[in-house]
């Protein structure tokens, strides 16, 4: 067994019959390495279980085929342009509409216009609903549910993401 340093600065041990798979020397935590598009890709794997943890390097490493490499780093901010973009064929008043709650997205959402969709929970989508659900009528309200909707499966359709967080948000 040989000792590496990754990027991380612990140091991890290669772990046999298993590529890709390494061991951290101090935490005793597994971590995942993968070399997609000739970019080195690391995850822990938050175990330090060896079983869970090839489960867990398998599945990640099938959802690492699922993402398009070029578009992980997908903001919301750009979400939302793409979004008013494939929009643009609708009748002006959805249109308008569409600016609305992308303009009502950006006011109140309290994680920042630049955070990575990828990064984006469910208890996120929960908690901006939450903050509109008092003030707004049930037909509003369903608007939001649907942008919101719409918003992700986009990001989903463009291999961004490979699940939508708002599949998971219980509405009213």
């Amino acid at each position: 067994m040989t000792t590496q340093s990754l990027s991380r600065g612990n140091d991890y041990v290669k772990v046999a019959n298993y590529p890709g798979l390494y061991r951290s020397v101090s935490s005793q935590r597994y971590l995942g390495m993968k070399k997609v598009n000739g970019r080195r890709r690391e995850r822990s794997l938050n175990t330090t279980d060896r079983k869970i943890a090839e489960r867990r390097m398998t599945e990640w490493v099938r959802s690492l085929s699922k993402i398009d490499v070029a578009l992980e780093k997908t903001t919301l901010r750009q979400l939302c342009a793409r979004f008013l973009k494939l929009n643009q064929g609708k009748a002006k008043g959805t249109q308008d509409t569409d600016r609305a709650l992308v303009k009502s997205l950006k006011e109140w959402w309290p994680y920042g216009w630049d955070i990575r969709v990828s990064d984006i929970r469910t208890s996120q989508l929960e908690e901006w609903l939450a903050l509109h659900e008092g003030r707004l009528r049930n037909t509003n309200y369903n608007r939001y549910t649907g942008f919101l909707k719409q918003l992700f499966e986009i990001a989903v359709k463009d291999r961004v993401i490979i699940e939508s967080p708002f599949a998971g948000v219980r509405t009213r």
